[in-house]
């Protein structure tokens, strides 16, 4: 069998691309980490939370905050008695203050309400 033989600058050459490639691939990978913790903020903050799990937490320097809540409307006994709608609301000192058709409501989950764009 016949040895192959390579030059030293083809040698150096081959490991130049492989240095090269070998660089590609981290940045791709962190470029990929990157994106997938991008991917995991965005999902977070679109998450709607129950509140068994956490209520909303008061903004800085303000005494409430805005949310969207899953909720439906109660009866004088506190039971469930419409269907399931999408609210405003606000959250301030321990209660909900809500624009819910009933006065009394079920809430179950709620998620942060976007941000209003700037007026141009």
């Amino acid at each position: 069998m016949k040895k192959q033989t390579v030059s030293i600058k083809e040698y150096l050459d081959l490991q130049a691309h492989s240095s090269d490639t070998v660089k590609e691939l981290n940045l791709a990978k962190n470029e990929i980490a990157r994106l997938e913790a991008e991917v995991a903020s965005l999902r977070e903050a679109q998450r709607w939370i129950p509140v068994s799990d956490r209520l909303p937490e008061r903004k800085s320097g303000k005494n409430t905050n805005f949310v969207l809540v899953r909720a439906r409307a109660t009866d004088e006994n506190g039971d469930p008695c419409g269907p399931w709608c999408v609210s405003n609301a606000i959250y301030s000192r321990g209660k909900w203050f809500h624009t819910f058709y009933s006065a009394s409501a079920e809430i179950t989950h709620w998620t942060q309400a976007r941000e209003l764009p700037e007026d141009e």
